[in-house]
Order: C-alpha cells, then structure tokens, then sequence
C-alpha cells in the first residue's frame, strides 16, 4: 500500500504519547522522537510529498502450507506467520514512523482495516 511521505523541508519532531505509539504497535519503555506533518509551499501546505510503499511478505513453509491444505481461516494463517517471523503491513509502516520518512496519521489512514497484529519493541 501506499503512504504518503512527510515533506523533508517542513516536518516537525515531537515526542508522541505512549498510547500514539501503541496504535501501530509499538512497545517502548524510552521515548522516541518522530515527526508529523506541517505545511509549506514546497508541499502545498499539505505536510506531505511523495509516496512510499509499505509491505508485508509471507514466506510459505510447511506448518503454513499445512494450514492452508486445512481450509483454516486466514486470520489463524496469519497469526502463524507473524509468529514464524513475518513483518504485518503496519509493522512496515510503524518502522518507517520511528525512520521519519511519514506520520502515526499516515500509517493508521493506510491500514485501518488491518489491527495492530505484530508488535515492535
């Protein structure tokens, strides 16, 4: 899916609440710095220019092959796969707030359909 990128020339840093970093699934005693959108001619005013994508990747193995030959449903495939290791689309989005490139805002609007399935510590 497609976020859309904070503009590099008017972000603004700031310190976000432990519940905002909850809603992407983010656990951390220390507090992180991350930025939000502002506004500026180069972006239109918007806080925003450019587009990134965030991912999620399930490698087949054989417990998951396994499930799927059982006709589970897809929510159980997936817990198994983020438990095998498998990065949700808002754990990418989450790791590219804490990288600064968009915003809490950002992701949530581009996977509200998804929950907080995976964690980031």
């Amino acid at each position: 899916r497609l976020v859309r990128k904070l503009c590099a020339g008017c972000r603004e840093p700031y310190t976000p609440t432990p519940a905002e970093l909850a809603e992407i699934g983010v656990r951390t005693a220390n507090p992180v710095q991350i930025y939000k959108a502002s506004g500026c001619a180069q972006c239109h005013h918007t806080g925003y220019r450019g587009r990134l994508g965030i991912f999620e990747l399930m490698i087949i193995d054989d417990d998951l092959r396994a499930l799927a030959t059982q006709n589970v449903d897809a929510k159980t495939i997936k817990k198994k796969a983020i438990a095998n290791g498998m990065r949700a689309l808002r754990g990418d989005g989450a790791r590219k707030v804490l990288q600064g490139v968009t915003s809490i805002e950002e992701v949530l609007r581009a996977t509200e359909d998804e929950g907080v399935v995976a964690q980031i510590a």
